[in-house]
């Protein structure tokens, strides 16, 4: 073999590897991936020291502006709160001021990953995206077909004591990744899927069985993670119907198509009565189980969460909160509610709670690229975390950080591949 071909399988070797690194590090900031060694994740140290190496970067933070100043506002609210109830809650203090380090850190992460692959467009930054969560999915098949692997892993990650609880609860009923579980991952796959929606639909070559499947893929596991994106399916359904008749039928034409080979491959590979009656199917189609055995479509969380609208007893709490996000005596949310505009309310009072509608509605519209796949797919996103927080909070920052930051820098031309 000639130096000339070796020197260009090299080259070829540096490329994949430099890409991997990069799909690498946008998994550790989507899945906020955290050792058991503290509760800061892994990609915290890197993207500050980055940071620190390169200060230019502050130039195109500065263009994130308007996200600053929402959570901002937010935070000021949370000080009078703080003030006025004479509680300093440190778990809610130290996860909102998450939020806008997080924000931050996804600039020095747009440059690094940029400089790591041939990063110039939006579709570069979501085929890497999607390269993050492929990983996560076959990292989910391996622990849900070998519980033993998640177990020896979850050795390794930390997870707060709340969380574990719930976790160990719900193992063999929910799908679990790594940083990933509950109600919180199945909202992160929810948008994912959203984002591929739009990703597939934008150009018509990409509706076809591949793409497909991994749609349907996405929306078994998200939906299997939690039930609450259900709502995300029905909202990529939507987008696909309004974006044209053409594009929505031969959607449901290959869906269909897949539908019946991945029960066919189901049926003949595997007992579909022990199927049906394994926990994880009892528990994702509970509903359905419940309608044809008791006559009534319920769910054991539904009537749980009917439960936890628990109101404010006086007009002080509605105006300021009582200043606790969580309850460190109980080891539980602040009035045992699991709905994320109560525990807004409780926390910060109502005003808080719009300014946290205001910064969600930032963060999300903000990454709008008109003429491109995001460029109304973000006003999905807003209404599905607006839905979403009837059953719990969340605000999936990690994810929409990626996109501002790439859309913010993009637009001062200072993407490093760019240049």
């Amino acid at each position: 073999m000639s130096l000339s071909r070796l020197h260009a399988l090299y080259m070829q070797m540096k490329r994949h590897v430099m890409y991997i690194s990069a799909v690498l590090i946008i998994f550790l900031y989507v899945f906020t991936v955290r050792l058991n060694i503290g509760p800061v994740p892994v990609i915290v140290g890197p993207l500050v020291a980055w940071l620190i190496i390169n200060p230019k970067l502050t130039q195109s933070i500065l263009r994130g502006w308007r996200s600053y100043v929402a959570l901002g506002l937010f935070l000021c609210i949370w000080l009078i709160s703080t003030i006025v109830n004479q509680e300093f809650d440190s778990s809610g203090a130290s996860f909102f001021t998450s939020r806008l380090v997080y924000l931050i850190l996804a600039f020095p992460l747009i440059d690094l990953v940029s400089r790591l692959s041939e990063v110039s467009s939006e579709y570069d930054i979501f085929t890497m995206v999607n390269g993050a969560f492929f990983i996560q999915v076959g990292i989910i098949i391996i622990f849900f077909l070998n519980p033993e692997t998640l177990n020896s892993t979850s050795q390794y990650l930390y997870t707060d004591s709340l969380s574990q609880s719930v976790q160990e609860a719900t193992i063999g009923f929910r799908l679990i990744g790594v940083g990933i579980a509950n109600f919180g991952g199945g909202i992160i796959f929810g948008l994912y899927l959203l984002s591929l929606t739009a990703f597939m639909v934008h150009d018509k070559q990409r509706i076809n069985f591949t793409f497909t499947l991994w749609w349907l893929l996405v929306a078994l596991i998200s939906f299997l993670i939690a039930r609450s994106s259900l709502v995300a399916i029905f909202l990529s359904l939507l987008y696909i119907l309004l974006k044209g008749r053409r594009e929505f039928i031969k959607f449901i034409s290959q869906l269909i198509l897949v539908i019946f080979i991945f029960l066919l491959l189901v049926m003949s590979t595997t007992d579909v009565s022990a199927l049906l009656d394994s926990d994880i199917i009892r528990w994702g189609f509970e509903f359905l189980f419940s309608y044809f055995e008791a006559g009534e479509a319920t769910t054991a969380s539904t009537e749980h969460l009917l439960t936890m609208y628990i109101l404010p007893d006086n007009h002080l709490t509605y105006i300021f909160g009582d200043g606790r996000f969580f309850d460190p005596v109980k080891g539980e949310y602040y009035m045992n509610t699991d709905v994320g505009y109560l525990r807004l309310i409780f926390y910060v009072g109502i005003i808080g709670m719009i300014t946290f509608i205001q910064f969600v509605w930032t963060i999300t519209t903000g990454i709008c690229l008109p003429k491109s796949f995001l460029s109304k797919i973000p006003y999905y996103f807003f209404i599905f975390l607006i839905i979403s927080n009837l059953k719990g909070f969340v605000d999936a920052t990690q994810f929409f950080g990626i996109f501002l930051a790439f859309v913010y820098m993009k637009r001062v031309g200072a993407i490093a591949w760019q240049k």
